[in-house]
């Protein structure tokens, strides 16, 4: 399998999806309105009402105990840590699935409704090759913008809270963790999901939902922590992260092996 032609692939599909002025700034979108939501709800509890106010010593307790590293913290502390660690890295997985279905789902499925699938399906390139292609065009772009995004965002929380902190706090390891780690091989693994569910779905609606049963795990361990019954330790997540990579390995190999162009004509 030569990368250089999957890359071929992949340039193609972003000239196709990106000349679409609605596929573009659902992109943009996506982790636009990640950002706004991390800052506005930092600054919200950072520099608004003391959110003890609204918290009960019970609460407050559980809070503690899901973030036992932040035991030492005021409220107002504990409450912007919070954000930083639990509420930011969802939405940015959230987002990161959400754009790579959009992106993923357009990738055999949109060949199909735009009546260009001949010519790929003729091209010099292998099943692996082809399916590589379509992979990486939706995932360099998501990884772009997502990196892109969550720098601006640690930038804007550092300028809002460094006075409350007393020096440049964020991001914390955990958070470094499940955004640049976890959601890459998350996204990733969603993105193969997906393009297979393209090869074989007769429009771009069908085929973005096939990543949709990705989301219930992350609902699951996102209200485990907010309810305080379950605690996310930073070897849990490089426990994780190992596991989702080999995941991905996995899915690759076997996605070779079930993905064929002969799928392709059948879905046709």
């Amino acid at each position: 399998m030569r990368l250089d032609k999957a890359l071929l692939i992949a340039k193609k599909d972003w000239k196709d999806a990106f000349s679409s002025k609605a596929m573009l700034a659902s992109l943009v979108l996506s982790f636009a309105l990640t950002v706004a939501v991390s800052v506005l709800l930092t600054a919200a509890l950072a520099l608004g009402p003391d959110p003890g106010r609204y918290m009960t010593e019970e609460e407050l307790t559980a809070l503690r105990a899901v973030l036992p590293e932040a035991s030492g913290m005021t409220v107002r502390q504990l409450s912007a840590y919070m954000v930083g660690v639990i509420i930011m890295p969802f939405l940015f997985m959230t987002m990161s699935l959400a754009a790579t279905s959009i992106l993923t789902a357009d990738s055999f499925a949109g060949e199909r409704e735009r009546k260009t699938i001949e010519p790929l399906l003729a091209a010099p390139i292998s099943d692996s090759e082809l399916f590589l292609g379509k992979v990486l065009a939706s995932f360099l772009p998501t990884l772009t913008s997502m990196y892109v995004s969550f720098g601006l965002t640690c930038l804007l929380i550092n300028m809002l809270t460094v006075g409350l902190f007393g020096c440049l706090w964020f991001p914390p390891l955990k958070t470094v963790l499940m955004v640049c780690v976890l959601t890459p091989a998350y996204a990733f693994l969603g993105m193969c999901i997906v393009v297979l569910g393209s090869a074989r779905a007769s429009t771009v609606k069908d085929a973005s939902n096939y990543a949709a049963i990705l989301f219930f795990p992350l609902l699951a361990v996102f209200m485990g922590q907010v309810f305080g019954s379950l605690v996310v330790r930073t070897a849990h997540l490089l426990l994780a992260a190992i596991v989702l990579v080999a995941l991905d390995f996995l899915f690759v190999r076997l996605a070779r092996h079930a993905f064929s162009r002969e799928a392709l004509i059948v879905a046709r």
